[in-house]
């Protein structure tokens, strides 16, 4: 059962392509914006970089100390606004994802926000899944680095590579595991019908070992990108960098996007399957 839903939410994705885009493409703008707002100072900084010999990057880079000066504080500041801005888009876009699968909703044509959403609550029942997931990823971490402590000064670049990459396959399955035996609160608020935390996990019970498969398969999703891209770093960075770059950012936020809509659209089938009867 664990492939089976994995491919089903592939392919409810394929065929609802276009709602998806009409659910998420208003946040996608913001966050980019928000993310782009940000960094734009360290964008600036890699171009004057760039611009070796010139006047502009002269004058630039006088003026980059007072600048990095100011930074600190900003980004501070600005960081957490976009964590929060990112969440409630997230919860905003999946809600309407979750109700159109399991009651066919269709969004509008340039929906971002329908009265009568559980926007908020559905943003607490995510905090509350942080919150118990955050020892679990705390153990990981003390872990990788202390693996790294050990492997890192004796081991080649490749092999820390490679090291690294299967732990964040192996903690990845491990937070999306608990994420679809917890996570069935989320569908539940988005269609008016609240369960616990407790409820989830028992109702997931039955089907935890296939749940681990498609734990590995949604790991696998959002990581091997992201080992593909590292490598090819080492290969295209600096020379190709101005295209490598934007092409990459590009690239990630598209794999990133899917496993969006796949997760999510695993938690809406397993709740559909398990909570509401429906066949797989």
């Amino acid at each position: 059962m664990g492939f089976k839903i994995f491919k089903l939410c592939l392919w409810q994705l394929w065929i609802g392509k276009w709602v998806a885009v009409r659910l998420s493409w208003f946040w996608l703008l913001v966050v980019t914006a928000f993310v782009l707002l940000i960094f734009a100072p360290l964008i600036v900084s890699v171009i004057d970089g760039s611009a070796v010999g010139s006047d502009a990057s002269k004058t630039a880079k006088s003026a980059a100390p007072q600048a990095g000066s100011n930074y600190g504080p900003t980004l501070f500041l600005l960081v957490p606004m976009v964590m929060l801005v990112t969440v409630f888009a997230a919860s905003t876009v999946a809600i309407g994802w979750h109700r159109y699968v399991l009651r066919e909703e269709q969004p509008a044509t340039f929906l971002v926000w329908r009265q009568g959403w559980p926007v908020f609550r559905y943003f607490w029942g995510w905090v509350k899944i942080t919150l118990l997931l955050f020892p679990v990823v705390f153990l990981a971490l003390a872990v990788v680095m202390f693996t790294m402590s050990i492997i890192g000064p004796i081991a080649s670049p490749v092999f820390v590579f490679l090291v690294l990459g299967l732990i964040a396959l192996a903690l990845g399955t491990l937070v999306f595991w608990c994420v679809l035996r917890l996570g069935l609160i989320l569908p539940a608020l988005a269609v008016g019908k609240p369960m616990r935390l407790r409820d989830s996990f028992q109702l997931t019970g039955p089907a935890s070992s296939e749940l681990l498969v498609t734990a590995v398969l949604l790991a696998l999703l959002f990581s091997v990108p992201d080992m593909v891209f590292g490598l090819l770093d080492t290969v295209l960075l600096p020379a190709y960098a101005p295209i490598w770059i934007p092409s990459r950012f590009i690239v990630t936020c598209c794999f990133q996007w899917v496993t969006f809509f796949v997760g999510f659209g695993i938690l809406t089938v397993l709740y559909g399957h398990l909570e509401e009867g429906r066949a797989i």
